[in-house]
């Protein structure tokens, strides 16, 4: 492996501090600086409350239910930055890429959300795709990075639902119950 350059975060809950590694040494130390640091890069000015993911929560849900079920693409457009980041296989870049998508879509589309967390700028949403023209459902890890109150940046993860036959565990990959 090369030799991580710059720092990185870590907040702990102990003493809610932030503390930094430094490549070049081997111990963590406190620091007093608010910069965050993720890879080496500057990610944020200050550390984001647990109210701030709640919104963030909130936004990710609502921007989802706006675009994907209600189809509104007027009203979609507050939620979604201008200069939205695509990182998806499956889509075109940026938020006309999305857009498109989905006016391409058969209005049975339905999207229902499942679990989701948040961690600073980052929401992660476990959800199922139905009634888009496909033979099975799509169920996706949306991870989305919120900046300036809008969604920023896009990746996902998408996989085939399995059936109650074709499930090895013999449990839904989503909520309670198999897909139709």
């Amino acid at each position: 492996m090369g030799k991580l350059e710059g720092r990185i975060a870590l907040i702990t809950g102990g003493d809610s501090g932030i503390y930094h590694h430094n490549a070049d040494e081997t111990t963590m130390t406190k620091n007093t600086d608010t910069k965050l640091f993720h890879a080496g890069l500057a990610r944020s000015s200050a550390i984001i409350s647990p109210r701030s993911e709640s919104k963030n929560k909130a936004l990710v849900l609502e921007a989802f239910d706006t675009l994907f079920n209600k189809r509104d693409y007027a009203a979609a457009e507050r939620y979604w930055s201008p200069n939205y980041i695509q990182h998806s296989a499956h889509i075109e870049p940026g938020r006309d890429g999305l857009f498109n998508l989905i006016k391409s879509i058969p209005p049975t589309l339905k999207y229902e959300p499942g679990m989701i967390v948040a961690e600073g700028d980052l929401v992660i949403i476990h959800g199922r795709f139905s009634g888009f023209g496909q033979p099975v459902n799509w169920i996706a890890a949306d991870i989305v990075r919120i900046a300036d109150g809008v969604l920023a940046e896009h990746w996902d993860v998408i996989q085939d639902e399995a059936t109650r036959e074709s499930s090895k565990s013999g449990l839904p990959m989503f909520g309670d119950t198999f897909g139709v």
